[in-house]
């Protein structure tokens, strides 16, 4: 399970860091002057939940590939069901902040499928790599080639950026409605998209650096 905590961590360290970047980056947004202290905390809480999530997916993938199942086995129901699990922890903790959400799965369960089955198969690629090296960045240096790896890091959060916007639009702050919060989704998925093609253009250099 050593191989499971080492790329949770790295998942970590990639979704805190676009957290981190895209509020900063809504910092210096007019709309968002007043509005980021209390999102701020549902950010916060928002990237926490998806850490969760992305554990699930790794880990079953990594007991998949241990199991030996097929890629194709993708336990996707299971793994919807444990994330709504994890979805109501994130409401009764977002329920003290200043505002409400009013979510329908129906909304982001095909944007969420497909990042976990992208994220599952990722995973269960690199682990089976990963059993002919000792280290990681060689898995993924023979895995994918640096653009490659550079797009699926893009895709990755560009699925985690379209999930916020529409779980965004969900939220109910008192006298923003209508044209008002579509502009705020709007701005959060504009600004995360902005951030996501620097930060995976670092993190492909990191991880490359040596490989290339």
């Amino acid at each position: 399970m050593d191989k499971v905590r080492v790329l949770c961590e790295m998942d970590q360290y990639m979704m805190r860091a676009f957290s981190r970047d895209t509020s900063e980056a809504l910092k210096k947004n007019t709309l968002f002057r007043l509005l980021l202290p209390p999102f701020q905390s549902f950010l916060d809480a928002n990237v926490k939940k998806e850490e969760e999530k992305d554990f699930l997916v790794i880990s079953s993938a990594y007991q998949a590939r241990q199991g030996g199942k097929s890629l194709e086995e993708i336990p996707i129901t299971s793994l919807l069901q444990e994330a709504r699990k994890i979805d109501q922890k994130f409401f009764q903790q977002t329920s003290a902040l200043p505002f409400s959400i009013e979510f329908k799965y129906n909304d982001i369960e095909k944007i969420r499928r497909l990042r976990m089955e992208q994220l599952f198969d990722t995973s269960y690629r690199l682990f089976q790599q990963w059993e002919k090296t000792p280290r990681i960045r060689t898995a993924f240096a023979r895995l994918y080639s640096r653009n490659q790896f550079l797009v699926l890091l893009r895709e990755i959060l560009h699925l985690y950026s379209q999930e916020t916007k529409i779980l965004s639009r969900s939220v109910r702050l008192p006298h923003l409605i209508g044209v008002a919060r579509d502009k705020l989704s709007n701005t959060i998925y504009s600004v995360m998209e902005d951030v996501s093609q620097q930060l995976v253009t670092e993190l492909t250099q990191i991880m490359y650096r040596r490989n290339v």
